[in-house]
């Protein structure tokens, strides 16, 4: 019964270690159970099933692109826009 100590320990620990997942600030989580989303969970550390569950991370954090633009008008006279994207 010895033999069977190291085998059952070591997939006790590894199902331990599956368990746990974190998500960072800024994004959120999704939880799916067998490709099927059934939760959302903020930033933190959370619990899951092993193998059943999984998490997609999705960023939710505002982004901006911004862009200075060229052109000229009517009479010719060059002007340049600053052109702001929040997404």
């Amino acid at each position: 019964m010895k033999f069977l100590t190291l085998p059952v320990g070591f997939v006790a620990a590894v199902a331990a270690f599956l368990s746990f997942f974190t998500i960072p600030e800024g994004h959120i989580g999704i939880e799916t159970r067998f490709s099927k989303a059934i939760n959302q969970v903020g930033p933190g550390i959370h619990f899951k099933v092993p193998i059943i569950d999984g998490v997609k991370v999705i960023e939710v954090r505002e982004r901006k692109n911004g862009e200075e633009l060229s052109a000229a008008t009517k009479n010719q006279l060059p002007i340049t826009a600053l052109v702001t994207i929040n997404w």
